[in-house]
């Protein structure tokens, strides 16, 4: 059985449909935009202070993961040059290019 005059409201849900979609991806994608609301969906990250980034660089150093322990030594070093880590992490990225067999490097960084 055929039903008459409900060919027009197929066309009128596909607008409104259309439309919520249009709307609610124009409204998303602007609350996205913003740093402030990607820290608030995405949770802030805390910048580490020198003896968590420390522990980490000795976590990987231990690991074998010198090129990963040299980067945290490195952001101490950059980031904290009067804590007191700076003066062992500036040792250890020199023992950390030693084990890469960068040798040159390491001799230069002991110095």
């Amino acid at each position: 059985m055929r039903m008459v005059g409900f060919s027009g409201n197929r066309y009128c849900f596909r607008k409104f449909y259309l439309a919520v979609f249009l709307i609610g991806f124009v409204s998303l994608t602007s609350l996205l935009s913003g740093c402030a609301t990607l820290d608030w969906f995405l949770g802030k990250k805390t910048e580490r202070g020198p003896s968590e980034l420390m522990d980490k660089a000795m976590e990987d150093l231990g690991r074998g993961y010198y090129k990963a322990a040299t980067e945290s030594f490195q952001k101490i070093k950059d980031r904290y040059p009067y804590s007191k880590f700076a003066t062992i992490a500036e040792l250890k990225i020199a023992d950390t290019l030693f084990l890469l067999a960068s040798y040159d490097e390491s001799y230069e960084a002991y110095k």
